[in-house]
């Protein structure tokens, strides 16, 4: 039998000992240990799109290292005829456990200012039986285009471009860069691009930052006629990683594009009809001017340092998810 469970509340609890549960809700540690510790038979996470056949939920490796319990996505629409219908639901699950390497992948224009340097980012994994058209080959697209057009400049700042793995696994190659303090130490900002080239959407940014560097994203956009929606939360779904850098104390800025066919990203409908180059020029644009000034500015503009806010509520995200800081970690490996 199918329960569904929308909070993890004592009385929504109650409904799935015994019984397959229809985990419809954003999780993090705590409440997926509650949920386990009420005894469903098996975890069941439908699709968050309907009319798309698939789906990814990700729940972090490390919480099912001492649970033995089968956990399978479905579609929304398989789930909502199984409520409808005969609320029963079978499953027969076969799960492998095994380790695997991944790769950072990193290049650099070196300039004058050994001690001041800049990141661009973007994570090149996508999640299992999706193309990952938007989220994320447009975004890796946008940062090697970048690293193309610099590549033939001589910036008085060093302007490091990277690819992380393992974004959808919980920002893991961006967190293993971040927390080995030889990779930051002379970093001044880090531009995280993620989830583009989406035609009938809206341009977004997420900075984490002092007020000059939001200040230098609006006065850009403005200048060239970009129109950016800006953010300053630490939003509390989903998540890149930007997260990361700015979590070891790194100013990050997040640019997206958002709406449209944004929604259908993780699922096996996110292909290239949805983009066009007229939705890579703006952001192209924008980053390729931030990045002139920010690399050859006779003084940085702004401090190395995060809000306490914004720390405070990254924080708390990560340990949300049963991740702590480390001070010192090895050298990262990076190809």
């Amino acid at each position: 039998e199918v329960a569904l469970l929308e909070s993890v509340s004592r009385e929504e609890l109650r409904k799935v000992k015994g019984k397959i549960a229809a985990v419809n809700l954003r999780l993090n540690k705590e409440k997926f240990e509650k949920i386990v510790k009420a005894e469903p038979l098996a975890l069941v996470f439908p699709s968050r799109t309907p009319l798309a056949p698939t789906t990814y939920r990700s729940v972090m490796a490390e919480w099912t290292e001492k649970e033995n319990i089968p956990i399978v996505s479905i579609s929304h629409d398989d789930l909502l005829s199984v409520i409808k219908g005969r609320k029963r639901l079978r499953i027969i699950t076969e799960v492998e456990r095994f380790t695997a390497k991944s790769r950072n992948v990193i290049g650099e224009v070196r300039g004058e200012m050994e001690d001041e340097e800049i990141l661009v980012g973007a994570h090149y994994d996508t999640v299992r039986n999706v193309l990952g058209a938007h989220d994320n080959a447009a975004g890796v697209a946008v940062v090697l285009e970048l690293a193309r057009v610099f590549a033939k400049e001589k910036p008085a700042r060093t302007i490091k471009f990277a690819t992380f793995g393992c974004e959808e696994l919980g920002l893991r190659g961006s967190f293993h860069f971040a927390e080995n303090e030889e990779n930051i130490k002379n970093l001044k900002f880090y531009l995280n691009l993620d989830v583009h080239g989406i035609l009938v959407g809206t341009q977004a940014a997420t900075v984490f930052g002092p007020e000059e560097l939001k200040a230098l994203v609006q006065l850009t956009a403005k200048e060239l006629g970009v129109a950016v929606d800006i953010s300053t939360e630490v939003s509390r779904s989903g998540g890149s990683d930007h997260m990361s850098l700015a979590f070891y104390g790194v100013p990050a800025v997040m640019l997206s594009r958002v709406g449209g066919a944004a929604y259908l990203m993780h699922t096996d409908l996110e292909d290239l009809r949805w983009c066009g180059p007229e939705a890579f020029a703006p952001v192209g644009k924008l980053c390729q001017t931030m990045l002139t000034r920010l690399a050859n500015a006779g003084e940085f503009p702004f401090e190395k340092e995060i809000p306490s806010k914004t720390a405070e509520a990254l924080e708390k995200r990560f340990r949300e998810a049963g991740i702590k800081k480390k001070k010192k970690m090895e050298k990262s490996e990076t190809v």
